[in-house]
């Protein structure tokens, strides 16, 4: 169960803006006791939302703070403005809102650990988040989080069956200008922000384009990225500064625009009329709540629509407590448990090796857990390198080798990222409900596909 509160003061079930938790009863004529009844109802429920509008305001404040503290350049009004975008298309989600939940801030004194915001969209809604973005909280484009895009060093992109397309990298306009404003020879933030709206203009171009066929699409592993209804563009008529170099901490997070895994089903069923391709293509969209369903960490799951506070698990949450997704703890467990000791730097087809031997002992134990599509279209990928030295770049860089030894790797990196956040939340105060055994002192190594 979710507890919702929306701008209207209302409580809902499950998370939806709609519910009021208020039942209308018609009224038969005649009946003598229907008054009496309706007043002692209205009555009864005014405490309640009495509460909701409280731990509205109380909650809007905690966000307020976390946002300021961040310096990300979103305020708690730029937040509100999200209610003009179309219902469920935007949300504020992850550490952010877990933060403003416990009415607490994690942004340190220093740039480098300030909170970062994570703002999840559709991709068809994403060209009007990003216009949001430059306008209600004067934002800029600063290209992509290079690590969810790369099979080069430790992507999460291709390790499990993902929702995500893509997570795009913005930072305040006016923190950018007073780094870069020098180096590039403009005196303003005026000429900074219409320098760097020229910028915009071309960088689907000449960087997006690029960086997507040369780092996202797999042919091998049956990838497909460059699909045109994830272009990098604002809302008609919107600008879009871009600086590559630029620094900030917001993360834009777009949707795939289908489930793979619902496509997939479709195909196999052999739906083919125009209903029920429709009705399929409707429940294959992928929306900002469905990516969240993929957390490993409920309280990440709370949300904001600059409507409606969203707060799964509330009677958890709020006693600073949360739950982990069954197959992720599961697997964290696992591989912790069977993963051996290495002492000093392996090579990147050991790691793999390694990898892929510690998956398999895993996958004996939970066998059932949906992460493993990948790491058995890589089994099928021949070897035709072998174990080559790591300074033969070809051999490195070559598509047919990264699908191979690729996989295993990632979800070594990937399963690392999951132990990581579980002893971030853990430092932080909130207990895991059922947690995975960390041995004190246990860190899982960070494995690199090129060296």
């Amino acid at each position: 169960p979710a507890a919702a509160a929306d701008a209207d003061g209302k409580k809902g079930s499950g998370g939806s803006s709609k519910s009021s938790g208020s039942a209308g009863t018609k009224k038969k004529k005649g009946s003598g006791g229907s008054k009496k009844k309706t007043k002692e109802s209205r009555a009864s429920k005014q405490p309640v939302l009495l509460a909701t509008r409280l731990l509205r305001q109380s909650l809007l404040s905690s966000l307020g703070r976390v946002l300021d503290m961040s310096d990300s350049g979103i305020t708690l009004q730029s937040a509100l403005e999200l209610a003009n975008l179309p219902e469920g298309s935007a949300i504020i989600a992850g550490s952010t809102m877990a933060a403003a939940a416990l009415g607490e801030v994690w942004s340190g004194a220093h740039s480098w650990n300030k909170q970062d915001v994570d703002i999840f969209c559709t991709a068809k809604a994403a060209p009007q988040v990003r216009s949001w973005l430059v306008q209600s909280a004067k934002s800029m484009f600063i290209g992509f989080k290079d690590y969810r895009l790369g099979m080069t060093d430790d992507s999460l992109l291709y390790t499990v069956d993902t929702k995500i397309h893509h997570v795009e990298h913005y930072g305040s306009q006016s923190e950018n200008f007073t780094d870069r404003g020098e180096d590039l020879d403009v005196e303003t933030l005026e000429e900074y922000v219409e320098a760097t709206s020229e910028w915009g203009k071309d960088c689907q171009k000449n960087y997006v384009a690029w960086k997507w066929q040369n780092s996202m699409n797999f042919d091998v592993l049956g990838i497909e990225a460059t699909n045109k209804a994830y272009a990098i563009k604002p809302d008609k008529g919107g600008s879009l500064p871009f600086d590559f170099d630029g620094k900030g901490n917001i993360d834009l997070v777009v949707a795939k625009v289908c489930d793979d895994n619902t496509k997939k089903a479709t195909k196999k069923s052999g739906k083919s009329s125009k209903k029920q391709a429709k009705k399929s293509k409707s429940a294959s969209e992928v929306t900002p709540f469905g990516i969240l369903e993929d957390f490993d960490l409920t309280i990440c799951k709370a949300s904001f629509d600059g409507k409606t506070f969203r707060v799964p698990e509330p009677h958890l949450v709020f006693a600073r407590k949360t739950t982990m997704e069954p197959y992720r703890r599961a697997v964290v467990e696992s591989y912790l448990k069977h993963f051996p000791k290495i002492k000093g730097y392996e090579a990147p087809a050991a790691q793999s090796k390694i990898a892929s031997a510690t998956i398999k002992s895993v996958r004996k134990e939970v066998p059932d857990a949906p992460f493993y599509r990948l790491i058995d279209v890589a089994a099928l990928v021949p070897d035709r390198y072998g174990d080559p030295d790591e300074d033969d770049v070809f051999a490195l860089y070559n598509p047919m080798y990264q699908a191979k030894l690729g996989p295993p790797i990632q979800f070594h990196n990937w399963t690392k990222k999951l132990v990581d956040r579980l002893k971030k939340y853990q430092g932080r105060g909130i207990e895991v409900v059922e947690a995975p055994t960390v041995a004190e002192g246990v860190r899982l190594p960070h494995f690199s596909l090129t060296g």
